[in-house]
């Protein structure tokens, strides 16, 4: 262990049941190993096996840890090789610009087909199998001589293509198509712009991923683009169009060209699904994709609703399974058969609720919302089963990284501005505890949102189920728990009454007390 002279030389009796990040998680060093407790609870290894290609859900659902998962089980595996594109590392729009200004006229989707491709050549030509035979050295070769512009990022965008534009060096793929696809090169120069190269890097692949080879070793090649929501901003169409030519990209690449040809590959997009609600909205080609090759996670089951038994239900499954395994590791006994109770005081009186429903409803039902609430742990200081003012101390704290989530979450569709009123509002909301549908449209008005509709933006607060419709004490319809067979569609409706999400109420209640 890194420090572990360092480390302190006594048990750990600190509970640590995961981290919020995905990839913190997926590190050699974590102390709560993704492989160690990931379950497909919603069955995406099946879907995306099949058409789809999308993978939707709201920030903290699990995409990133579905797709980190997959990376660490490829890694022991001899078929199956997996590699990212993350959009945190690429600027489009300056790569375009600079393309422009450079006399090449390009467009993004040329970008997204480069990197797909180049991507998949590397996981083939550098796996293991393929490291022992020279049949694939020009296509390393290639890959070496054009590195800067495969991996491509941010902070060498500006150096490489200013000082060495869009032209990479083509001979060792020259070689390649000569000798083993046994075809003329159409491109006689020693380099040439990176998007005159698409057709034949699309013949190579062909190739490989056809042959013998490859068929007979059942080899699977996966390429995640995630963290697309990095720099969107419905205020720029160009962000906008980056999403929505990656989308069709990776329609055709997956369609018509993989599919058709039988190659055992795919390019997945990790998507969030306000981005997606927002995209599909503006553009009717996306919304067809969306519903034919869409994928989601949502943790919410009716279930919950009717009471069933709650240790069935997939987050209940999900927590209880970090549960023992951090009580394992913190060498404490644990309750195997129902984990929950060796965590929570489940005698405590929760008012007519379970102790897990209780914290369920200050959540928004995903895997971040748990792992946050129950960070505290982590400091030692806390005894177990917690009791309910322990519960509720956690939820205090959990309730401002939960808002400070949902501020970041609506930076892509708001200004600075626009957020601060919409806060003034739920504020104000609030503080009214028989705020009707009338009562909050005119707080909204009154912040006065300049060029957007009252009722638009206070639908989207409920469709981001920050607020609900109340019907009464016990009867009020969230988004996030509408019936997953689709039975019912939640909107807000402007004949109830408004209620604020309960994570949210902690979170004014802390600042009204401070």
């Amino acid at each position: 262990m890194l420090f572990g002279n360092l480390a302190r030389g006594t048990k750990n009796r600190r509970l640590f049941l995961g981290a919020p990040e995905a990839e913190a998680e997926a590190l050699e060093q974590s102390r709560m190993k993704l492989t160690d407790v990931y379950e497909d609870w919603h069955d995406l290894f099946n879907q995306l096996s099949h058409e789809k290609f999308i993978v939707i859900g709201r920030k903290g659902a699990g995409k990133s840890a579905f797709a980190q998962f997959a990376y660490a089980k490829s890694l022991g595996m001899s078929n199956l090789f997996v590699d990212f594109v993350k959009q945190d590392r690429i600027n489009l729009e300056e790569l375009v610009q600079i393309g422009n200004e450079k006399g090449h006229d390009f467009e993004k989707e040329s970008i997204f087909k480069w990197l797909i491709y180049t991507h998949l050549i590397r996981l083939f030509s550098e796996s293991e199998a393929a490291k022992d035979s020279n049949d694939f050295e020009q296509l390393r070769q290639f890959l070496r001589k054009n590195t800067g512009f495969v991996d491509i990022t941010e902070t060498d965008l500006v150096e490489i293509t200013q000082n060495k534009g869009f032209e990479v060096n083509v001979e060792p793929l020259k070689r390649f198509y000569r000798q083993k696809i046994k075809k003329e090169f159409s491109i006689k120069s020693q380099k040439a712009v990176f998007y005159k190269l698409l057709p034949h890097l699309e013949e190579v692949i062909k190739s490989v991923l056809t042959s013998r080879f490859e068929l007979d070793n059942e080899n699977s090649y996966v390429i995640f683009f995630d963290d697309l929501d990095v720099g969107f901003d419905i205020n720029n169409r160009s962000s906008v169009d980056s999403i929505v030519s990656l989308l069709r990209v990776a329609k055709y690449i997956n369609n018509d060209f993989f599919s058709k040809n039988k190659i055992k590959a795919k390019a997945v997009i990790l998507l969030r699904d306000d981005v997606e609600k927002y995209v599909g909205d503006k553009y009717p080609d996306t919304a067809k994709m969306m519903a034919s090759y869409a994928a989601p996670i949502k943790w919410y089951q009716d279930d919950f609703q009717r009471g069933d038994n709650e240790s069935d239900l997939n987050i209940r499954k999900f927590i209880d399974l970090r549960i023992r395994k951090a009580f394992e590791k913190a060498e404490l006994p644990c309750n195997q058969s129902d984990p929950w109770k060796s965590l929570v005081d489940t005698t405590d009186n929760y008012q007519q609720k379970s102790s897990f429903k209780y914290v369920l409803d200050h959540t928004l039902f995903r895997p971040r919302d748990l792992l946050l609430l129950f960070l505290p742990l982590e400091s030692g200081e806390s005894s177990v089963p917690l009791s309910k003012q322990q519960v509720n101390d956690f939820i205090g704290t959990y309730a401002s990284q939960l808002v400070k989530e949902f501020r970041s979450e609506i930076s892509s569709f708001y200004s600075d501005k626009e957020v601060s009123k919409i806060f003034k509002v739920l504020r104000k909301i609030h503080n009214d505890i028989d705020c009707n549908y009338e009562c909050a449209i005119k707080y909204m008005n009154d912040a006065e949102f300049e060029g957007k509709d009252s009722s638009d933006v206070l639908e989207d607060l409920f469709e981001r189920s920050i607020i609900g419709s109340k019907y009464s004490s016990s009867n009020f319809k969230f988004k996030y728990r509408e019936p997953l067979d689709g039975s019912e569609i939640y909107s807000l409706d402007p004949d109830a009454d408004i209620v604020m999400h309960y994570g949210f109420r902690a979170y004014f209640n802390n600042q009204r007390r401070n």
